[in-house]
């Protein structure tokens, strides 16, 4: 794929869709509803990041639209640090790196941004001139250049209070843990079959004291950007592919116009059973990984189209997919009876929005309710032209941290296609399979739960990419594959991965932190030093898999508790394993990989520029064409993206 952007360490390419042209008129109107309605929820996602994040992109945007021609001639490396800052703003949909939940820093002064925000004023007075408002451009201040103003997304530090230290905005600023605890637990007891409470609303305090919820919905928070998402749905609605779809649009619409938890669990359910659409669409508050609790979901948006030649493997895993749950290496009480419901296929991503974008998921198990994957099924999809992400590493990487060249040249060539089958274990198996105990839910494992989640449905993954019938049905070619791709795995959870972590900080990101602990985890698992050879060779250290069979035994060990903890609730056993192997990092061994790293030319992220589509009408004004488009570079496409989808 073209690369159309490089800065701080971040990537952006160009996606691929060409299977858009070529599709019929009543398909591309569908497609370009449900795009549209993905963008106008972008703003939301910004805010629920951090409550600012629309003023600080407001006005670097503002800014840098009207700086002078003759200023950036004369200030190239100024403007360069400048730009770069809102692009890490762009890309991370907020003043926070998605990955490390700190603030990003900026590479210019107070004096630096004074003098470029003069410039600005000055070119274009019209414009600018009281467009913000002195409260306000106090706030930018302490955003961009005081270091413990909103430090953290989600603060990293085990003894702070998790709601009062992040500034991520589902949660009144004054509310602390315990309080929030008292109130959720006696508004909404556990009870089995009940709705996720609380996932589409902020909480705050009303004058009283007393904690109250404002709800995402039409007629509530976030109402301009829903009631632009609801317009273009029923549009889109008008133009789906078959009855199934029509139902999944239309109990959308209801959820967004009521904010009833009970009502996103019907959409839910008319998801699920849509199995026969060629074009797949997520749109709502999904993923719960960016609050300290684990409770409010961001808000995302994707749309792909069925890739024929790539879903039959996943097809063909979907059918296994009982063999596969009555071997797992679990407690045969946990273990599903029969699994039933499950859908997956691969697609070709054609939009993406939100938390979704432009860094966008490799695949998605969905929906999220323990309650439905178990009693009624899930649909699982592996999006096939957005590989290379944030998870890969370069070849020169791997030649670095690899203890040979020979070894280094097997990964190279061999774990990409291991690599894609452990991605479709993952969300389908991994997601899809186990049980909780009668009585328990995913609230027992509190904010812990996503990680213990996304560990389980990696061991899924490791643990069956070895297994013979993974061979027999084709889906690799030969057992090298998979052991290449332990290599890969175990290298990325204790290398690849912590470049990007600064100095003398911990991990915090959910998905580097499950891969860490299953990597750390397995070395302190392997006491004989059977499976995994750590050496050093000319002061560099190295993790080598010498004994594959082991470290497959291991990784079935440890899913085997992985899954009880999920199974009964286990928060203490829980949060002992992440403390212990999932959030620590020997800073020795860190300081050396980042001096490593220094001698190689790498990207820490990987995003995508987003595809436009354009309504063409004839010369009589008919409407007779919609065109995909993609902008020629990522400033481009981002201003205009703020321009045309702001709140």
């Amino acid at each position: 794929m073209q690369v159309v952007d490089t800065f701080e360490r971040h990537t952006v390419k160009r996606l691929k869709s060409q299977q858009f042209n070529l599709l019929p008129f009543k398909t591309k109107r569908l497609i370009h509803h449900l795009a549209e309605a993905g963008h106008y929820g972008r703003d939301i996602f910004y805010k629920q990041n951090y409550i600012h994040n629309i003023l600080i992109r407001d006005f670097l945007e503002s800014v840098f639209k009207n700086i002078s021609t003759e200023f950036k001639e004369d200030n190239k490396t100024l403007l360069s640090s400048f730009s770069n800052y809102l692009k890490l703003i762009w890309f991370h949909c907020g003043i926070h790196n998605d990955r490390t939940n700190e603030k990003h820093k900026a590479n210019f002064t107070n004096d630096d941004l004074i003098s470029i925000s003069e410039n600005a004023l000055q070119t274009n007075p019209e414009h600018l001139e009281g467009l913000f408002s002195s409260d306000e451009l106090v706030i930018i201040n302490k955003i961009i250049f005081c270091p413990e103003f909103a430090q953290y997304k989600k603060t990293p530090h085990k003894e702070d209070d998790l709601l009062l230290k992040s500034s991520v905005n589902f949660y009144d600023g004054n509310i602390s843990n315990k309080t929030f605890e008292e109130y959720f637990n006696n508004k909404y007891p556990k009870k089995d079959n009940s709705p996720q409470f609380g996932f589409n609303s902020n909480f705050y305090l009303n004058e009283c004291g007393s904690i109250e919820e404002r709800r995402w919905c039409a007629n509530g928070m976030y109402s301009k950007e829903i009631l632009n998402i609801i317009k273009e749905l029923d549009l889109a609605k008008e133009f789906a592919e078959n009855e199934e779809q029509a139902k999944s649009i239309s109990t959308l619409i209801d959820f967004y116009k009521s904010g009833e938890p009970s009502d996103f669990d019907k959409h839910s359910l008319a998801w699920v059973e849509d199995k026969n659409s060629e074009i797949y669409y997520v749109n709502g508050f999904i993923e719960p990984y960016s609050d300290p609790k684990g409770i409010h979901c961001t808000y995302e948006s994707i749309l792909a189209i069925k890739d024929h030649t790539k879903s039959s493997r996943i097809e063909t895993l979907c059918e296994n997919a009982d063999f596969f749950e009555e071997i797992l290496p679990i407690d045969d009480k946990y273990r599903r009876t029969e699994v039933s419901g499950m859908s997956a296929s691969a697609s070709i991503v054609l939009s993406m929005s939100g938390d979704c974008a432009p860094a966008t998921p490799l695949g998605i198990c969905l929906p999220n309710s323990e309650r439905i994957r178990e009693n009624v099924g899930s649909k699982s999809v592996v999006f096939s032209n957005v590989g290379g992400g944030t998870s890969a590493a370069d070849e020169a990487e791997v030649h670095e941290f690899m203890e040979n060249t020979s070894l280094a040249n097997e990964v190279v060539k061999l774990a990409g296609a291991a690599s894609e089958i452990h991605t479709d274990l993952h969300e389908l198996l991994g997601h899809g399979s186990g049980r909780l105990a009668k009585g328990k839910s995913i609230k027992d494992l509190d904010d812990l739960y996503s990680i213990i989640e996304e560990t389980r449905a990696d061991l899924v993954g490791l643990y069956f990419i070895r297994n013979p019938r993974i061979y027999e049905l084709g889906l690799l070619s030969n057992i090298a594959e998979a052991n290449a791709y332990y290599q890969h795995y175990i290298t990325n959870g204790l290398i690849y991965q912590l470049k990007r972590v600064e100095p003398g900080k911990t991990i915090t990101q959910t998905h580097m932190r499950n891969r860490h602990l299953i990597s750390s985890w397995a070395i302190a698992k392997d006491t004989k030093s059977e499976a995994i050879r750590v050496s050093s060779v000319r002061n560099k250290k190295f993790f080598t898999v010498t004994n594959h069979d082991k470290l497959q035994e291991i990784f079935g060990d440890m899913l085997f508790e992985i899954q009880r903890i999920k199974s009964e609730g286990d928060y203490v056993a829980a949060k002992a394993l992440i403390e212990s192997y999932g959030t620590t990092i020997d800073q020795t061994h860190h300081k050396e990989v980042l001096e490593r790293y220094k001698t190689i030319n790498y990207s820490i992220f990987t995003g995508f520029l987003t595809p436009q589509y354009r309504m063409v009408a004839d010369s009589s004004g008919v409407l007779d064409d919609i065109v995909s488009e993609t902008y020629n570079d990522f400033v481009e496409e981002q201003l205009a993206l703020s321009e045309k989808y702001r709140a």
